[in-house]
């Protein structure tokens, strides 16, 4: 590294850490998939446990999509949408949230996951 025209620590040590630091934020996507599946794992344990797999093909329905460097979670288009009635209720039926504590319950495991793989711990 130069400044001011003097060498300031040594060139190498800056150029691997550089490149250790590209490597971290292209593996950010990574992180970002595998908290989407800690949430949709999480929501459909919570959907089970409140029977709620007995409606349609419901808890098979909840995926996530990519969206530029979002993770849109939510369910599938028929038949499996089935549990987007659940967690938001009906007319008929009060709500049965299960994506909205599952995302609650992963949370900060979540933000430690990309934060270690931004920072590198």
């Amino acid at each position: 590294m130069k400044f001011s025209g003097e060498v300031i620590g040594d060139e190498q040590e800056a150029e691997r850490d550089v490149e250790e630091a590209v490597n971290r934020v292209e593996s950010l996507p990574i992180a970002m998939d595998n908290g989407a599946n800690k949430i949709i794992n999480r929501a459909k344990s919570i959907a089970r446990s409140k029977g709620l797999h007995k409606t349609g093909a419901g808890v098979d329905g909840i995926g996530f999509e990519k969206e530029k460097d979002d993770r849109l979670i939510g369910w599938a288009t028929r038949p499996n949408l089935h549990l987007y009635f659940h967690e938001i209720g009906t007319y008929k039926d009060y709500p049965k949230p299960h994506v909205r504590p599952a995302a609650d319950q992963e949370e900060n495991q979540i933000i430690e996951d990309i934060r270690k793989t931004v920072v590198g711990d």
